[in-house]
């Protein structure tokens, strides 16, 4: 067997254990870990939807409460939502299931930091998740995670973005993004969805690991 191969069964003894603990897939990236964006490239979708009104889902404007509830318990600064972070992170989603992969790094080799960058938003950490179409459980699903919980606690964010697609016949049908930022961005104004029925969360989910 030779150097490759090895590096190869390691690699997938390591998702799967990774698979086990977690039961569907997750994963956390941030610039304390990897080196800062250098590159300058745009997104084919980036320019077309600069300008759009944005409204939030009612499961991405639940995912926000619940984290906001969190970070109260922790007595930490509650966030707001980055315009131009949901929009990265609604194309970053939709492009996973599209492309059939589950990465922070896009297939043309990409990073998260640069696909955020190309739509205006400084990003700083990215979450992505996928199986669950419910905000709770993929909030459990980062909150029962080390690096993806230590990004949602981070100290200094002062906002996030949040993207969900639903991609019917794709290996997780749905996925998930979510990015930080302590830098200055375009927020959101309340109410964040126009969806009058949607319930919002009062407490957190009783989240198992």
């Amino acid at each position: 067997m030779n150097k490759n191969q090895i590096q190869q069964k390691i690699k997938g003894i390591l998702l799967l254990t990774f698979g086990m603990v977690l039961s569907l897939p997750s994963k956390a990236i941030s610039q304390e870990s990897i080196a800062a964006p250098t590159s300058s490239l745009v997104s084919d979708k980036a320019a077309q939807i600069s300008n759009m009104v944005v409204s939030l889902s009612c499961e991405e404007t639940r995912f926000v409460k619940l984290i906001n509830i969190y970070r109260s318990q922790l007595r930490l600064s509650t966030l707001k939502v980055a315009k131009y972070g949901v929009q990265a992170a609604r194309w970053h989603a939709n492009n996973m299931g599209r492309l059939h992969y589950f990465d922070h790094t896009e297939p043309n080799g990409r990073n998260a930091f640069d696909r955020m960058k190309s739509f205006n938003y400084p990003g700083q950490s990215e979450n992505i998740a996928a199986g669950n179409s419910d905000s709770g459980k993929t909030f459990c699903q980062w909150k029962t995670s080390p690096g993806h919980d230590r990004n949602m606690r981070g100290v200094n964010w002062t906002s996030l973005s949040i993207g969900h697609a639903a991609i019917p016949g794709s290996q997780f049908t749905n996925y998930w993004s979510s990015g930080f930022t302590s830098k200055d961005a375009e927020l959101i104004a309340e109410p964040l969805t126009t969806m009058s029925a949607c319930v919002m969360p009062t407490q957190l989910p009783v989240c198992r690991k």
